[in-house]
């Protein structure tokens, strides 16, 4: 008799010792799963590239925003992006080499946003600061 946490086909497999069939599908299965996985996968390192500090937003031209922050001497280059809180939108990540940005194209309302360094060894995790846009 199952226990009573079983609830279908997964607890059986279980239950019962597992015939060189049965691990030969599973095995094929897994293989077919591996195989259709993107080969361009690459994990992003955040490790010692230390986060940038002081992030401040500076002026505000209608629908713009510009931020500033104190970068770091082992920094390539940096990552910028936004959240707009009234829908969730994510901005995708612009790559710049300076320590200031102006986001434009902005709508009125609550914005988040974000800058990482990126150095040789990875990239630093995210800061951010929030900030309303008045147009």
């Amino acid at each position: 008799m199952l226990p009573n946490w079983c609830l279908g086909m997964p607890c059986i497999l279980l239950t019962r010792p597992l015939g060189l069939q049965t691990i030969c599908a599973m095995l094929k299965i897994l293989v077919i799963l591996l195989y259709l996985l993107p080969a361009n996968i690459q994990p992003v390192a955040v490790c010692d590239c230390p986060q940038v500090s002081d992030l401040q937003t500076t002026s505000q031209a209608s629908g713009s925003k510009t931020i500033v922050w104190n970068g770091q001497s082992t920094a390539t280059s940096y990552l910028v992006k936004y959240i707009r809180h009234s829908d969730g939108y994510i901005s995708p990540e612009a790559e710049i080499s300076g320590v200031s940005h102006t986001f434009n194209n902005l709508t009125a309302g609550s914005y988040t946003f974000y800058v990482a360094a990126v150095c040789d060894a990875g990239r630093s995790g995210f800061i951010g600061i929030e900030d309303i846009i008045d147009n």
